[in-house]
């Protein structure tokens, strides 16, 4: 959840994380994750999801350092580089360390 420190594609790195943990969910019957809006990472996928429904969303690629999506992290105020603002959003929403529980 903390893109900053992945670095470059940390989008493509945490939604493919969120994928295989919901993917193992499923199998296992378990309700899979999904991210609030609240964070960038769960906006992100939902924005897109909305962009793609129509042929000019379709041709955008979605990036946190894509122009059109950073303007968007800026205006609803979820683009920020103090860890302990992103640690603490990600606490109040109880998902510190999900990715840590062992699934199998």
């Amino acid at each position: 959840m903390y893109c900053r420190k992945i670095g470059r594609q940390g989008e493509a790195i945490v939604t493919g994380t969120l994928a295989g943990y919901n993917a193992v969910r499923w199998g296992l019957g378990l309700k899979t994750v999904i991210l609030p809006t609240s964070l960038c990472v769960g906006d992100i996928i939902s924005f897109e999801n909305s962009m793609k429904e129509n042929i000019e969303g379709l041709k955008k690629r979605y990036t946190f350092a894509g122009a059109s999506y950073f303007e968007r992290m800026k205006e609803l105020n979820l683009y920020t580089t103090d860890d302990n603002i992103v640690e603490k959003r990600v606490k109040n929403l109880f998902l510190d360390g999900i990715f840590k529980e062992r699934l199998l």
